[in-house]
Parts: structure tokens; sequence; C-alpha cells
């Protein structure tokens, strides 16, 4: 990237950076992006964080990153806007 430069990243792309190291991070200086927002502090969102966490360890005991991403939201927002079983 050039000196006087500034790149704008989407979405997709900056909803990525959850999953990148800091060396990655460090080479993005320049670099403007726009997320989606979700509160953390819910009852909902917590929650659904602990029964992910559980889960994903359970069939992923390798990762050590277990971090809820927002495509694990969206997808989780998708089946129940599709099946609403409450």
């Amino acid at each position: 990237m050039g000196k006087d430069s500034v790149w704008i990243i989407t979405n997709g792309v900056t909803d990525h950076i959850d999953f990148a190291n800091a060396s990655v991070i460090s080479t993005m200086q320049g670099i403007i992006g726009v997320r989606s927002y979700f509160s953390q502090s819910t009852a909902i969102y917590k929650k659904f964080k602990s029964r992910f966490r559980k889960n994903f360890l359970q069939e992923h005991p390798e990762e050590v990153n277990t971090k809820l991403g927002i495509f694990a939201l969206e997808a989780y927002d998708a089946v129940w806007a599709w099946c609403p079983l409450q």
C-alpha cells in the first residue's frame, strides 16, 4: 500500500480479521473496515456463546481459537428465522 493511500474493506473481509494474527494486523495500516455489530451483553448472546463453545470444542478439541465470529451468529439467526420453534 502506498504512503498516501487508504483502502476501504467490506464487511466480508473485515469479519475475517478476528482470525488473523498480530503480524498480519500490524501490516494493515491505512485500512478502514466496516463490520457488523452485535451486542455481547445480552442473555441470548451469552447463552448461545456458551453452547457454541461447548459443542465446538467437543467436535474440534485441537482448535485453539474458539472465538465466536459473526458468521456463526448469522447462521444461528438464519436458522431461527426459518424455523422459530422456541
